[in-house]
């Protein structure tokens, strides 16, 4: 039985075997190599303060995506391919976007109960680990800032780094573990991956996991990526309140963490029982959905 495809499913199938087809040890050195001309570049002009502050750091952040983002529609554009097939919401499973909603509470509640838990083994423990939370901030303002800074931040922070890790998260990694190892192995690993490149490593690896679930339900990264947006850009908001109008000085101590402990755990017991009730809901995907690679091989063999 011959099988017909429309010309936007044949597009985005055709993108699905592209990314199986990736290899990641070689993309990943392809990547670095490409960046290191654009550092010594960055390192010359803030040797010779040209480049310094919140725009070296922001120069550094556009390049560490947008170099590898460009390889990636380089990659694409050698096999005639166009990714916009892929990145465009396919008009189903529009409900699935209220999971940033449980997404964003769990990655704040792990925080939150983390520090509940070293503070009982050491109060100096528990303000390391927040401190060291704080002090991972790249793109640093002050009330000082100008508005265009934070639209500044939002592309460095928001949009940049949602396209890219989806595209190579959710994108080349699932299908390409998915077509070696089947995609419950793909889901995973990518997963810990995405996971171990952030410091709330356990928010993260489930927000992998959520995010790959839609991609594999929709077969396209348009929400995935609009999730992502809206997780990264109420980060940006946030500074910029923060910044502007709030006081949140006593936030940077365990103090109200403590105090405030049992939020902390409503939060976090209310936001996993979303999330596992998604995960039960929705993991059949994994066993049921074919690879793309395996797929395309039996079409033709039936054709």
């Amino acid at each position: 039985m011959a099988v017909h495809r429309t010309d936007h499913n044949g597009s985005i199938d055709k993108i699905r075997e592209r990314f199986s087809e990736i290899s990641i040890t070689k993309a990943f050195f392809i990547a670095l190599f490409s960046l290191i001309p654009f550092g010594i570049a960055l390192l010359i002009l803030n040797f010779r303060e040209i480049l310094t502050g919140f725009y070296l750091d922001l120069s550094v952040s556009i390049v560490i995506y947008l170099i590898p983002l460009a390889l990636i529609v380089y990659a694409f554009s050698k096999k005639e391919l166009n990714l916009l097939p892929i990145l465009k919401s396919t008009g189903q499973h529009a409900r699935d976007m209220i999971m940033v909603v449980p997404l964003i509470l769990f990655s704040i509640s792990v925080i939150w109960v983390t520090i509940l838990l070293l503070s009982l083994a050491s109060s100096d423990l528990a303000q390391g680990y927040l401190d060291f939370l704080n002090s991972i901030e790249m793109l640093e303002t002050t009330s000082e800032s100008p508005l265009y800074h934070y639209l500044l931040l939002f592309i460095g922070v928001a949009i940049l780094p949602s396209l890219f890790e989806e595209l190579v998260f959710r994108g080349a990694m699932v299908e390409r573990f998915g077509r070696k190892h089947g995609f419950k192995t793909g889901v995973i690993l990518s997963s810990v991956l995405f996971g171990i490149l952030h410091v709330d490593v356990v928010g993260a690896i489930f927000f992998g996991v959520i995010l790959s679930l839609i991609y594999l339900k929709t077969s396209s990264l348009f929400l995935p990526i609009l999730i992502h947006l809206i997780n990264n850009g109420l980060v940006v908001v946030f500074i910029f309140l923060d910044d502007q109008f709030l006081q949140i000085e006593p936030w940077k101590t365990t103090e109200p963490f403590i105090t405030q402990g049992w939020l902390g755990v409503v939060l976090f017991i209310a936001s996993s029982v979303w999330i596992y009730s998604y995960l039960k809901k929705n993991w059949y995907l994994v066993h049921e959905k074919e690879p793309i690679g395996r797929s395309v091989a039996e079409a033709a063999e039936s054709t």
